[in-house]
């Protein structure tokens, strides 16, 4: 029988380890046998593609906008899910963790119905084999809800195999990520069908929910993630006081710091810091925050993730990275080796021999760089 998972590509630039090498690469049962080539100083002194390693993506919450693509638009999980891995695929993650909001709105469909949903399209893709990329679970459980503990536990007795990340959230209106009261509205209003009532109602209880019980929960999640084994992340730090108190709990992360100050703390007290690519692509928060540029160029961050747009994050790279071949070789530890190591997986997030057969084939245009391939352990989806 044809080994399917065996393979090889040629006279292609190959991202490796702190090198691009002009060469050729081999494969067999889905693991990388050889890498042979020429040393590249800068991309522009070859026009073929380069070819990079699978994305590790450790926040992807983009699933949702498959789930609803307009207000009152509902799409079944099974077709919402595929759409939105085949957008995974297709953008290079070849390993992904899929965040799903835990978090009670007032007047909306319950999310945890939603989560069970796609928990359920996770699993059972998974086990029939027809996912394209690998997919794991990122918990965003929502402080300011009384109810995300027992939702939080519920999910990891059932599905904590696939759980990799929990991260504590507060997204209330006047605190971290949502400094200014009309951020809030703005990404609310929406959420509430444009409903002012409603958004007034939604607005209380997460200031209720942001003085009672509040540290409560912090301290219930960490121990979660501790007894299981899953990384605890704090998230949208504004200050040293939310990275010290996320520190003592066991945190190994700090997401989306809003602030320079937040993360300086986090490397200080030892914590990984994620940033988004949609942020270094763009140019800057959309939220008003520090930009994904300003943490990247003061030395403070270790990963980057793709957040809501899972197609940002090979262009921004490259869009980052420019020409020099070691400049790019450094940029893609943020995507590959490092949120690979975080989460304990030895066998991918860089193009060496014995590491799974995951990259993607990048091709530069005029507007930038774009993937036109991608391959899971040597075989090719998308």
């Amino acid at each position: 029988m044809q080994d399917l998972s065996a393979g090889s590509v040629s006279n292609s630039a190959i991202l490796t380890p702190g090198k691009l090498l002009y060469g050729s690469m081999r494969w067999s049962e889905g693991i990388i046998e050889s890498i042979v080539g020429e040393e590249l100083s800068c991309l522009e002194s070859t026009s073929v593609d380069i070819i990079v390693p699978g994305v590790v993506d450790l926040h992807c919450s983009a699933l949702e906008r498959y789930l609803a693509p307009r207000p009152g638009a509902g799409i079944p999980i099974a077709a919402a899910f595929a759409q939105y891995d085949a957008a995974v695929a297709a953008a290079g993650i070849t390993t992904c963790c899929t965040a799903l909001r835990l978090d009670r709105i007032p007047g909306c469909t319950p999310g945890q119905i939603l989560v069970q949903q796609a928990l359920g399209a996770i699993r059972q893709s998974t086990e029939a084999q027809a996912t394209r990329s690998r997919h794991f679970i990122h918990l965003r459980c929502e402080l300011t809800d009384d109810g995300v503990i027992e939702d939080c536990r519920q999910i990891c007795s059932a599905y904590g195999d696939l759980v990799k990340v929990i991260s504590a959230t507060d997204h209330s209106a006047g605190r971290r990520q949502f400094k200014s009261i009309a951020a809030w509205e703005n990404a609310y209003l929406s959420v509430v069908d444009g409903d002012r009532k409603r958004l007034d109602t939604l607005r209380a209880s997460r200031e209720e929910g942001s003085t009672l019980g509040f540290r409560a929960r912090s301290s219930e999640l960490a121990s979660i993630a501790g007894d299981l084994g899953i990384t605890f992340a704090t998230h949208d730090d504004d200050d040293e006081s939310h990275v010290l108190e996320a520190a003592n709990l066991g945190a190994s992360m700090c997401e989306f710091p809003t602030s320079i100050e937040a993360a300086e703390a986090a490397n200080r007290h030892g914590l990984a810091v994620l940033s988004g690519t949609p942020n270094l692509l763009r140019g800057k928060s959309h939220t008003g925050n520090v930009s994904t540029r300003q943490v990247i160029e003061a030395g403070l961050v270790s990963i980057l993730a793709s957040d809501y747009l899972p197609g940002a994050t090979i262009p921004a790279i490259f869009l980052y990275a420019g020409a020099a071949a070691l400049a790019l070789a450094k940029s893609f530890n943020f995507v590959g080796s490092s949120p690979a190591a975080l989460l304990g997986f030895a066998d991918r997030g860089a193009l060496s021999v014995g590491s799974l057969a995951d990259f993607v084939r990048v091709r530069q245009t005029p507007d930038g760089a774009v993937p036109v391939e991608t391959w899971r352990a040597g075989v090719r989806i998308a």
